[in-house]
């Protein structure tokens, strides 16, 4: 797989219904990627499938994700932002974990799980069972003082701010339609957010 970053949108329906053709190009952040299981996704609508990644360059860490949550790494790292890998360095129990990293804002990088989650202010994300398992099946949100910001909301914040940064520098690729990819930035957001709801309801309620 080639390491080019991909600026064709990566709709939610393309997430889910082809992984295959939607995660063709990948950033320098994610070596490569691997299906896992379709089955939860062709039973509910509101699923997509489960893919397994790995994530970082010095500190590679196989992670699982859905379809839709890679997807909207994906969008939202095309133009600058990133992910990365950091250690929290413990003795007993090291663990690679990944962060979102924002472009000229470094105080505000975050944990994916932490948007995974959509943590608020003043909560952290936490693994239920695999800590390399970032589905919202194993996520759950826990309350801790420090991080300070609405983890959902930062990324729509800066995302919005660099794609209007590169408009008015003209450094936008060419043909780039800054209100398409803003509206499928909330179109990749609601799925992932109604996905993370769907696993606290029954699917035969959808039906």
């Amino acid at each position: 797989m080639t390491t080019t970053v991909h600026t064709d949108l990566i709709t939610p329906a393309l997430a889910k219904s082809d992984p295959d053709v939607a995660f063709q190009q990948l950033p320098a952040w994610a070596t490569t990627w691997t299906l896992v299981d379709t089955e939860e996704a062709a039973e509910d609508p509101r699923l997509s499938p489960t893919i397994a990644v790995v994530l970082g360059k010095k500190l590679r860490v196989s992670v699982t994700m859905t379809a839709l949550q890679f997807a909207l790494l994906l969008h939202c790292t095309a133009l600058g932002h990133s992910v990365a890998t950091n250690s929290n360095h413990a003795k007993a129990h090291p663990r690679i974990y990944a962060k979102f990293i924002f472009r000229d804002a470094a105080q505000d990088n975050t944990p994916i799980g932490r948007l995974f989650a959509a943590a608020i202010e003043h909560e952290a994300e936490s693994m239920l069972d695999n800590c390399s398992d970032l589905r919202p099946v194993n996520l759950a949100k826990t309350y801790e003082g420090r991080p300070k910001k609405d983890a959902v909301e930062l990324l729509k914040h800066h995302v919005r701010r660099l794609v209007r940064e590169r408009e008015l520098g003209g450094t936008l690729p060419e043909g780039f339609s800054v209100q398409a990819y803003l509206d499928n930035l909330e179109a990749l957001l609601l799925a992932v957010e109604v996905e993370r709801e769907a696993h606290l309801s029954p699917a035969t309620e959808q039906r």
